[in-house]
């Protein structure tokens, strides 16, 4: 499988890369013309000092001095603030490029990989199979650069993911544009619950739903072909990483297989959209999410025992916080390449005790990549933690990493020990006991 650049970073390089030699330009213009200013205030000042006396001398001294002090505080800022940023951009900028470099280098050695046709076969008898030997022992070296360059590239781009989100400012306007209007094709009018029974069986609509609290919750829905002449679906909710919030929400994982036809899901198919990453530890959104789950159920008499919910990365953490705010009422949550951290916002104590506790009441599954090692680690550690009056497990699968991890929702995936022909699959069919 090919790797790619993560596309938040891929939209910071082709935004930012092309102008950040302008900007330079310009902030050096800018504080040059400000010292001017500063100069030309004190200069000024000087020269009033040797025609001028009494009250206007002081007057007159006072404003240019006033100028001057002016003009150096901005000066000083421009020197801590955008130059910072300057430095932080171009700091990303390089850790792109090594990225971009790392991922010819592992897709050299893919394609080397797919030609050499994989590993060969060798009977035990008494020929001389000396070159399929060697032909092996060349395959498994290949394999095993490529899965440390893996590795290489996916601890790199979390670090420079990492960068990225700290850059507030650029953030705003790089990874989470604003829009006025939503995508071409986009209603947000606030479909009744009663009139999703009149969309088409088959398609995969956008809509909101505003819950008790005031909340309000946009979501996509995929309402199965079979819809009409079928009670007792199984319910999933999914929630979406950081690199898909907004109108972003259907560019990877499970809402893209269902967009592009991928996946045809037996089941009904809740797509959560968040607008910032800290929606989904909010227990405002989690509470008007669960009641907008509740009356999907009840609107298409769904199987209350078969209500799932899965999520990846930022949607991994939101699992969690879900999970934990709702104990007992999912029949199984899958945090893929999730994260355990910040999740104690979404119950109501606020404490990491009551997290643990209520995680303990429902089937927990960590789904993660062997290639990202962070989020395992993270699962692992709390998986660790239910490991006493708890059922949870965690699935790693080798040769995934963070980015290809969701191909699982329509690859085979075995979790406690059953295998199944897709995540979708485990979702839909794993009954609350």
């Amino acid at each position: 499988m090919s790797v790619t650049l993560d596309n938040s970073l891929k939209t910071f390089e082709e935004k930012v890369s092309p102008k950040i030699d302008n900007m330079v330009t310009v902030i050096k213009t800018i504080s040059n013309k400000i010292s001017e200013i500063s100069s030309c205030s004190e200069n000024t000042s000087k020269s009033l000092s040797e025609c001028l006396q009494g009250s206007i001398l002081n007057s007159a001294t006072t404003c240019f001095n006033s100028i001057k002090t002016y003009a150096d505080k901005i000066n000083s800022s421009i020197e801590t603030v955008p130059n910072s940023a300057i430095t932080i951009a171009n700091d990303l900028l390089g850790r792109i490029k090594v990225l971009n470099e790392l991922i010819e280098q592992i897709n050299e050695k893919e394609e080397k990989l797919n030609n050499m046709g994989g590993l060969k076969s060798i009977p035990d008898d008494d020929q001389d199979h000396t070159a399929d030997i060697n032909h092996n022992n060349e395959y498994n070296k290949l394999k095993d650069e490529k899965e440390e360059l893996e590795k290489d590239y996916y601890k790199k781009e979390e670090e420079a993911k990492s960068i990225l989100n700290s850059m507030k400012e650029l953030d705003i306007e790089v990874e989470e544009p604003k829009e006025e209007n939503p995508d071409a094709g986009t209603d947000f009018a606030g479909i009744s619950l009663d009139e999703l029974k009149n969309l088409t069986p088959g398609s995969y609509t956008e809509h909101e739903f505003t819950g008790s609290n005031g909340k309000t919750v946009k979501y996509w829905i995929y309402v199965p072909e079979n819809i009409d002449t079928t009670k007792g679906l199984p319910v999933t909710m999914y929630m979406c990483g950081g690199g898909e919030r907004g109108n972003r929400v259907n560019d990877n994982s499970l809402p893209l297989y269902i967009k592009n036809g991928t996946v045809k899901p037996q089941g009904i198919v809740i797509t959560l959209r968040a607008e910032t990453n800290d929606d989904y530890t909010d227990k405002a959104y989690l509470t008007a999410s669960k009641e907008l789950c509740d009356n999907v159920v009840t609107t298409f008499e769904a199987d209350t025992n078969r209500i799932s919910l899965s999520g990846h990365s930022n949607g991994g953490r939101g699992v969690i916080a879900m999970a934990a705010r709702y104990p007992d009422y999912f029949s199984t949550v899958v945090p893929v390449c999730g994260y355990s951290d910040r999740v104690a916002t979404a119950v109501d104590s606020g404490t990491t005790e009551e997290v643990i506790n209520n995680l303990k009441t429902t089937h927990f599954v960590g789904l993660g990549g062997s290639a990202d090692q962070s989020s395992c680690t993270s699962m692992n550690n709390l998986v660790r933690l239910l490991a006493s009056g708890g059922n949870a497990s965690l699935e790693v699968c080798r040769g995934y990493s963070h980015t290809t991890i969701y191909h699982k929702y329509y690859e085979p995936v075995t979790i406690d020990g059953v295998e199944y022909s897709s995540l979708l699959d485990y979702l839909f069919t794993y009954r609350k006991s």
